[in-house]
């Protein structure tokens, strides 16, 4: 399937789930993370969830990482790249244009180790393959920390290939979805 095909037909699966489905599946993926080996990292990077488009409601998973006093960064959209910036439970955030909450009022910083990221996606293969929103943000942050793990979090099963993979595109190394948590490649039954 081609990343076009791909948002288009995953935009409109979330579409038709409850928020009470988005709820519900939130958390089964946070329980598959927590009892999971990538819960035993140091420092996380989060995407924080919009949830006007019904992403993944990554509430439970950064509640769980305040409580157990790990690291925990985020980002915000700045022209055409991502400035970073320590999340802590005092952090004041506000939506931006498309509805991302960001942080406002703070210094951003150099992200240059973590030891976990969690990357935001539409859609996956069996490889590891993602497809995001389109703008490339994620691939160009990635690029720079190819030791951190990266993790993507789906409501729905892989697709078999991503067919328009560029060079500049970076695979995640694990998935959690309400049903699992594997690293790639992810074997169809």
């Amino acid at each position: 399937m081609l990343k076009k095909e791909a948002r288009k037909n995953f935009i409109r699966l979330r579409s038709l789930l409850t928020k009470k489905q988005v709820l519900s599946k939130s958390e089964q993926i946070f329980l598959q993370w927590k009892k999971s080996i990538l819960s035993d990292y140091n420092s996380y990077h989060i995407f924080l969830t919009i949830s006007d488009k019904k992403e993944i409601d990554t509430s439970f998973i950064l509640n769980y990482l305040w409580a157990n006093q790990k690291k925990v960064y985020c980002s915000k959209v700045h022209h055409n790249s991502l400035l970073h910036f320590e999340l802590t439970p005092e952090t004041k955030l506000e939506k931006n244009l498309w509805g991302i909450p960001e942080p406002i009022d703070q210094d951003n910083i150099q992200i240059k180790n973590i030891d976990c990221i969690f990357t935001p996606l539409l859609a996956y293969d069996i490889l590891g393959n993602r497809v995001g929103y389109g703008k490339g943000y994620y691939d160009n942050f990635l690029k720079n920390l190819l030791s951190s793990t990266k993790v993507g979090l789906s409501f729905f099963e892989p697709l078999d290939a991503i067919n328009d993979i560029s060079r500049s595109d970076i695979p995640l190394d694990y998935i959690i979805t309400p049903n699992y948590c594997s690293g790639f490649p992810i074997e169809v039954k």
